[in-house]
């Protein structure tokens, strides 16, 4: 009974600030509202001329699932004469649903809602999240044995997290290597130190708190390191007598060379 009474309180806590704000014209028009790390969507019941005893979002964020019985999509009404709904969902760094996100409102039985003619949030017959605002995007880039760096290029977090345990990176294999530090490099970079050295060679997935999805690193930041002025390719030198063939795979672990006398021919 104790439990129950907790859920119930945690739930009132969350709820009723959201039954006590105002929305504008414009935020009951384009579907949301943004409060904080909180988006909260609305359906205005006068807008769409109707009088529903049950509304749900359907979009992209939860792969338009059909199912009309999921009640994690339920708006809830806020006013006695069920004209305002509304469903607060927690979305720090705006993750999902992400900017850009289409959604859409059913009620009762299932009917589909059309945007209003005004809503200035419209694409393909949708609603859409925060179009002007870009997703937070996250590169994980491994520079070197004990160092991978994550750069946000479009736009940086609301702020850092600097606690090592917030970090994971595991192995093809599916081994988890502990990180043991995490540095500010600079603007929209950070640098994480893996407690033991990795396989430069081979791609690692890290989980960040800044996305759900799992990143797989890229080998930008190593390869940028091995730069060399000298040319590509087979080159002869009459000097010597020599030909050079030169190739860039900093991955490869050997490399075969086949040598033809005709273009179409087997190999001597």
């Amino acid at each position: 009974m104790f439990k129950i009474r907790q859920v119930i309180l945690i739930l009132l806590l969350f709820v009723l600030p959201i039954m006590g704000q105002k929305f504008s014209s414009s935020e009951r028009l384009q579907g949301f509202a943004q409060r904080g790390d909180t988006t909260i969507f609305l359906f205005d019941a006068d807008l769409y001329r109707v009088r529903p005893n049950k509304v749900v979002v359907e979009g992209a964020m939860r792969g338009w699932n059909h199912d009309m019985s999921d009640a994690r999509w339920w708006l809830k009404p806020v006013n006695k004469d069920k004209t305002l709904w509304t469903l607060p969902v927690l979305n720090p760094n705006s993750e999902k649903p992400s900017p850009g996100t289409a959604f859409k409102f059913r009620v009762d039985a299932g009917k589909w809602m059309q945007p209003p003619d005004s809503a200035p949030n419209t694409s393909g017959g949708n609603l859409i999240l925060l179009p002007e605002q870009k997703p937070l995007r996250v590169k994980a880039l491994l520079v070197g044995a004990r160092d991978i760096r994550l750069l946000f290029p479009d736009k940086t977090p609301t702020s850092y997290r600097y606690e090592a345990e917030a970090y994971r990176i595991w192995s093809p294999a599916g081994v988890e290597i502990p990180v043991e530090r995490v540095l500010y490099s600079g603007r929209g970079e950070l640098q994480l130190v893996p407690a033991e050295k990795l396989d430069i060679k081979r791609w690692y997935r890290v989980q960040t708190p800044y996305r759900k999805q799992k990143l797989v690193t890229r080998y930008d930041g190593w390869f940028a390191h091995r730069y060399s002025d000298k040319s590509l390719g087979a080159r002869f030198f009459s000097a010597k007598n020599v030909t050079t063939i030169r190739l860039f795979a900093p991955r490869a672990d050997s490399v075969f060379v086949f040598l033809y006398r005709q273009p179409f021919g087997k190999p001597v």
